[in-house]
């Protein structure tokens, strides 16, 4: 049975602290962009999604190893697990990076850059730690201590940078301490959470490695895919432009980015129930139709409130992008607001795709989401070429925007028939009618007052009109005309 109070309050407590870190996101962007030169600030873009990408990397997917595989497990076993999928990808990424330190502290290039070097390298190692920590309570459904840590990652640093820029002047090498302090911090409260023993060379279970990394492996190019798009965009557009150029790019896709971070914890927190009625219905045939019923309510309450919450997001950031820009990085990053609208299809077709990749997770189809992503970095990197040496930064903006254009069809297709999607419970009409008016109202009053106080006025109305289609109920509901998604 669905307990809608706890996924509720599950819920708005992910929301409670996703609007603080929506809140943080623009502050950092205003912090780094005013007290970093543009060429800086390009290159910390740089390095923070190429340690994104290296932290996917190194984990091997076996985070979603943990998250499938732990619900049906005990807590002795789960720790088990827990501990040897770490001590292996810290041992491998470790042995990895402090090899490539080494070669690199040869070459002469990158002599003047060893303390960064380092600093990055302890901060790979730090994440990794932490995202198999955070994903170990998540997979626990600890949903609240999982959110609490996100908090404290993505917060504490931001809490030491602020008042430091008042009194002194900023560095990259500076910026990255900071970050460093938070990471570690925020694993000391983990790790106290877990209560367990440190870890010794017996922890590694060889059999539990095998077991994540043949489940995991086919599933890497999935989940280094969004995180290779864009890294392949600010690559070859500071190849051909420079790094003032990527910087550009990166207020831009950050802005576009914020309405989908801000609402991703509502298919992240409802996906731990899903996997539970698919585990109930695979395992015992009589719950089978009721498993299924629960798991497509749950699949329509996440594309209705995705919807509710993502589209007016992205109307504020399109339509007030010269004020967002100016108001947050200055008037040195004005041209990023001329490209916001060339990826305002970004966050949607991702929030889509998040949707389709939990789908095919649970029935264990990795192998086709990786396919799709492989199909998306493959027509990035060309359409990349051909369009960044003629149009620069808006030629990035189209590729990005195109491929994952082309991961959506793709996955569309993989998942079809498997999502249905239940017209009366989505109410799409309603919250498009609902959306117009707030656009109406932005375009309206923007010129009239100021943008704080349109903002919060088209809220107001927005919420009111919807007000009626929000329910806590989640129980399925019989829909006449049901209709596949793709």
């Amino acid at each position: 049975m669905l307990k809608r109070k706890l996924l509720a309050k599950q819920i708005v407590f992910a929301m409670g602290v996703n609007f603080i870190l929506f809140a943080v996101g623009p502050i950092r962007v205003a912090i780094l962009t005013r007290n970093l030169e543009v060429r800086d600030y390009g290159i910390f873009s740089l390095i923070m999604v190429t340690l994104t990408f290296l932290t996917y990397f190194f984990t091997l997917g076996l985070g979603q190893f943990i998250i499938r595989t732990l619900p049906a497990k005990n807590e002795r076993e789960q720790i088990t697990v827990f501990k040897s999928l770490l001590v292996f990808v810290l041992l491998l990424a470790g042995a990895f990076l402090f090899i490539s330190t080494l070669v690199m502290s040869q070459i002469e290039y990158f002599r003047p850059y060893l303390t960064v070097l380092y600093l990055i390298m302890l901060i790979i190692l730090g994440t990794l730690y932490f995202t198999l920590l955070a994903v170990y309570f998540y997979a626990g459904q600890k949903l609240y201590f999982y959110n609490l840590l996100l908090l404290f990652k993505n917060l504490l640093w931001m809490i030491i940078l602020i008042p430091y820029v008042f009194f002194y002047k900023i560095t990259l090498t500076k910026v990255l301490l900071f970050w460093l302090f938070g990471i570690i911090v925020t694993i000391f409260i983990g790790s106290i959470r877990i209560k367990f023993h440190w870890f010794t060379l017996e922890t590694l279970n060889r059999k539990i490695i095998y077991q994540g990394l043949r489940y995991s492996i086919p599933l890497l190019p999935a989940l280094l895919g969004p995180l290779a798009i864009p890294i392949f965009n600010r690559y070859i557009l500071t190849y051909y432009s420079g790094a003032q150029q990527v910087a550009f790019f990166s207020v831009a896709f950050g802005l576009v980015n914020l309405p989908f971070l801000a609402i991703v914890c509502v298919p992240d927190m409802i996906f731990p129930h899903v996997i539970s009625f698919w585990n109930q219905g695979q395992a015992d045939f009589s719950l089978k139709d009721a498993a299924e019923s629960y798991k497509e309510a749950l699949r329509n309450f996440t594309i209705k409130y995705s919807l509710i919450l993502l589209l007016p997001g992205i109307s504020v950031i399109v339509l007030m992008r010269k004020e967002i820009v100016l108001l947050l990085a200055g008037s040195n990053y004005g041209v990023s607001a001329t490209i916001i609208p060339w990826l305002i299809i970004v966050p949607l077709l991702m929030m889509a795709n998040k949707i389709f990749e939990q789908e095919l997770m649970i029935r264990d189809k990795t192998k086709n989401i990786s396919l799709a992503y492989i199909l998306g970095i493959a027509v990035n990197i060309i359409l990349n070429f051909l369009f960044i040496p003629k149009k620069g930064i808006y030629g990035a903006a189209l590729a990005v925007s195109i491929s994952h254009f082309v991961v959506f069809v793709a996955l569309c297709r993989m998942a079809k028939g498997y999502i249905r999607i239940d017209n009366k419970q989505i109410t799409l009409g309603k919250i498009l009618a609902g959306n117009v008016i707030f656009i109406a109202i932005i375009l309206g009053l923007k010129s009239c007052t100021n943008m704080i106080s349109v903002i919060m006025l088209s809220v107001v109305v927005y919420g009111l009109i919807l007000f009626g289609t929000v329910s806590s109920d989640f129980r399925p509901k019989r829909s006449s005309k049901p209709a596949k998604i793709c």
